[in-house]
């Protein structure tokens, strides 16, 4: 086996596609929607999950709502579960942790992955608040989430990176 820290500097990009982990393939998966067909269909579907999210939690807003508690209840526990998974995927497979977390692009992942903790604290399904904390946890939800969960939009534009 090669040590990688005795291959010339030249050399370690092309020793690093030939030996990859698991992580490293799903970091990269993540990260470059350029690196792999599934790669690209990844980025798409998160990109509509992102708009979709921000969608249906501004149709609760409007004067009268769509759709009712549990069905808003399950769309939007499911695209919590979604953000959270996807933050645990990067976190874990990312090469350095500390430069994931100090890097302001993925704080909007961190954020996000918290809207499932926060709908699971106040009982998934969004009712009358009858105490000050569940209302400031719906507040966040119903408005802070999807401005965070928006600026996930920008990880997908090459000239803002």
């Amino acid at each position: 086996l090669i040590d990688p820290g005795d291959l010339p500097q030249d050399d370690l990009p092309m020793h690093r596609l030939l030996r990859r982990g698991r992580c490293e393939r799903v970091w990269e998966v993540l990260e470059d929607p350029h690196s792999s067909r599934a790669a690209w269909w990844i980025s798409q579907t998160m990109k509509v999950i992102v708009i979709l999210s921000v969608f249906v939690t501004n149709m609760q807003l409007s004067q009268e709502p769509i759709t009712y508690g549990q069905t808003f209840a399950f769309l939007e526990t499911t695209f919590d579960l979604i953000f959270f998974l996807e933050f645990l995927c990067r976190i874990f497979s990312a090469p350095s942790k500390k430069e994931y977390i100090k890097d302001a692009f993925n704080w909007a992942d961190v954020a996000s992955a918290m809207g499932l903790l926060l709908r699971v604290s106040i009982g998934l399904v969004m009712e009358e608040p009858t105490e000050p904390a569940r209302a400031t946890i719906q507040a966040i939800l119903l408005f802070v989430l999807p401005t965070v969960r928006f600026l996930k939009l920008l990880r997908y534009f090459e000239t803002i990176r």
